[in-house]
């Protein structure tokens, strides 16, 4: 799920991905999912690109569950924060080029050489 996000940069990912908690976290509360919990004027608020990022995700949250997002349960609603916290992971992982195994082995290297 949410395979889309891995087309975009880390930091968009981020963007997105904490508005769209937002909105699941606050979804009983919202009228709107549209309007969802924009302030306007407010520095930290998510731009109108990161907006609809987050939108595409609640889209598909809805679509899977096939209930507005009103209406997910505490246990889904869980899941896909976690699940949206992962791919957060999962996208700065890949972005810093990270790579355990390669890691290891330079570690290992430096440790032969004392």
């Amino acid at each position: 799920m949410f395979k889309f996000l891995f087309d975009f940069t880390s930091e968009r990912v981020t963007r997105a991905a904490y508005y769209a908690i937002r909105l699941v976290k606050h979804r009983k509360e919202i009228s709107d999912i549209h309007s969802g919990l924009v302030v306007d004027g407010l520095p930290s608020e998510p731009s109108l690109e990161d907006q609809e990022l987050a939108a595409q995700i609640i889209r598909e949250i809805q679509k899977t569950e096939r209930v507005p997002l009103k209406k997910l349960d505490e246990s889904k609603a869980e899941q896909y924060i976690q699940g949206l916290t992962n791919i957060v992971l999962e996208v700065a992982r890949r972005s810093s080029g990270y790579d355990r195994e390669s890691g290891e082995q330079l570690l290992n290297s430096l440790r032969e050489v004392n």
